[in-house]
């Protein structure tokens, strides 16, 4: 299978074209090429674009690495489902499309339309979706499948009925015939037909991967059924449309182990990609501790991929005890759950051995670290971590060195006014009186970087969890991570003002 590195189609608003990136022989060649599109913007301050992805949901016969993931979460913002719902409730045999809103911009969808020939396209979608940035959308089969769903076309494209909403691509053949276990290759090329933002004109992207129909022909039973004669599983998880697909989707945990004094705070992060390693957005990752001693044992937490496939997760040793935890990261689709490597947390006294490493691979250590401003406003939306370049009205750019190449966890905690109570700084109470006055950190969440060895140079956008912090004061924790365990920590104070 070649495995490539291609972006796949991305519309341009700003240029008003389109760029088609492909594989020629194993070695990637880009047609240069720009075909004039449409105007998506009446004005354009900034660029609106949409990166385009097909996937095919097979449910029937489950395999939980093949199936385009993320898929409906209810509780996710970032996803708008359009498909069977509950999803926990539908069988899924299906294409599917996703659009990717990484742009400063919201982008108004009118339509999207599979099309397998002229006599087979689906417009079973609802029109005129706004999608803001940070968002994506996600469009399949509209009804579940059931064992007398038929093959071939469904759609009927005289009267503009969806049919039974559930475009099968692996048995709708030329023409829309049915392809029901036909095993010739039928050559037929899909393609994605958008609307977007009041143009009469639409863009059409040709699936020249064959997802949508996988491969082209009956996959479940071609080139040849399983065992028994039964059939095969049929999803592909999602590629940028264009491409030839990754079959298998991973979900790792990092780093693999780490020693933190008891008491304290410990992070992980777990990254969810293709198999040829590219990052997949907007997954919703549970993560819990486990372990017959583990001193946070029973400790959950969630948390969603961002645009480089990474969500984060940090909890405390409120049992303030040394012992060894487990912590894992799951992911559940339709067809089942993707689960991570165990990661083990250490927690030791202050004098123990944390720290320590092997002389092969020692702690990382960071160094000048700054945020600047020290004040800034928190962007309006998108991750936690941008390219220092972006987001350049909010935020603020935080720079370092690494000694090593980690993963450096970034914990951000909000200063508020608390009262003493014996050694601990908790929450006022009025009925205390004339109790001592402190400040206490209260935990907003997390993110992580992937440092490089040298210099390393980002913007902290002021977004927590997905939503913006309030003005306040705050406390940012930075500690680098390896193999051989947590480096030593720093912290920066910042402030988020109004705006």
């Amino acid at each position: 299978m070649l495995c490539t590195s291609l972006p796949g189609w991305r519309i341009d608003a700003e240029r008003r074209t389109v760029w088609h990136a492909r594989a020629r022989l194993g070695t990637l060649t880009v047609a240069a090429v720009m075909t004039t599109l449409f105007i998506l913007a009446s004005t354009a301050s900034a660029a609106t674009s949409l990166d385009v992805y097909v996937g095919y949901a097979d449910s029937q016969r489950g395999n939980a690495s093949n199936f385009p993931t993320p898929w409906d979460t209810p509780s996710n913002s970032q996803i708008l489902f359009e498909g069977c719902r509950p999803a926990s409730s539908c069988t899924f045999d299906s294409a599917a499309v996703r659009l990717v809103n990484n742009s400063t911009s919201s982008v108004t969808v009118n339509s999207v339309k599979v099309e397998y020939s002229s006599m087979c396209v689906y417009d079973i979608w609802p029109h005129t979706v706004s999608l803001a940035p940070g968002q994506q959308l996600i469009l399949t089969q509209t009804k579940t499948t059931t064992s007398t769903t038929p093959g071939g076309c469904t759609s009927n494209v005289s009267s503009g009925a969806p049919g039974n909403g559930i475009p099968d691509g692996s048995d709708i053949g030329p023409n829309g015939k049915n392809y029901d276990h036909v095993c010739t290759l039928s050559g037929l090329i899909p393609q994605v037909d958008l609307t977007l933002n009041g143009s009469a004109t639409p863009a059409t992207f040709a699936d020249s991967g064959q997802v949508l129909n996988t491969r082209g022909w009956d996959s479940a039973y071609c080139p040849s059924p399983g065992p028994g004669g039964a059939a095969k599983n049929e999803s592909i998880p999602w590629t940028p449309i264009g491409s030839v697909p990754c079959l298998g989707t991973s979900l790792t945990l990092g780093p693999p182990s780490q020693s933190t004094v008891r008491g304290g705070v410990a992070s992980v992060a777990a990254h969810l990609a293709d198999s040829c390693g590219h990052p997949l957005q907007g997954a919703a990752v549970n993560f819990r501790v486990s372990g017959a001693s583990a001193p946070a044992a029973g400790q959950t937490g969630s948390g969603t991929t961002d645009a480089q496939g990474g969500a984060g997760f940090t909890y405390a040793d409120i049992a303030s005890a040394v012992g060894t935890d487990k912590v894992q990261a799951t992911i559940k689709n339709p067809s089942g759950t993707l689960a991570s490597n165990s990661v083990g947390v250490s927690w030791v006294d202050a004098g123990g051995s944390a720290g320590t490493g092997s002389s092969s691979s020692p702690l990382s250590d960071i160094t000048g670290f700054s945020l600047r401003p020290g004040s800034f406003r928190p962007a309006g939306s998108g991750p936690s971590a941008v390219a220092a370049s972006q987001q350049r009205r909010f935020g603020g750019v935080a720079s370092y060195q690494d000694s090593r190449t980690a993963i450096t966890s970034f914990t951000v905690f909000r200063a508020v006014r608390g009262q003493k109570r014996g050694r601990s700084c908790v929450a006022i109470k009025k009925s205390r009186g004339h109790a001592h006055p402190c400040t206490r950190l209260v935990l907003m969440g997390f993110f992580t970087h992937n440092d490089a060895a040298g210099a390393n140079r980002f913007r902290f956008t002021g977004r927590m969890r997905g939503h913006k912090l309030l003005p306040s004061n705050y406390v940012l924790q930075v500690v680098p991570h390896t193999s051989a365990g947590a480096g030593h920590m720093r912290t920066k104070s910042f402030r988020i003002t109004k705006g």
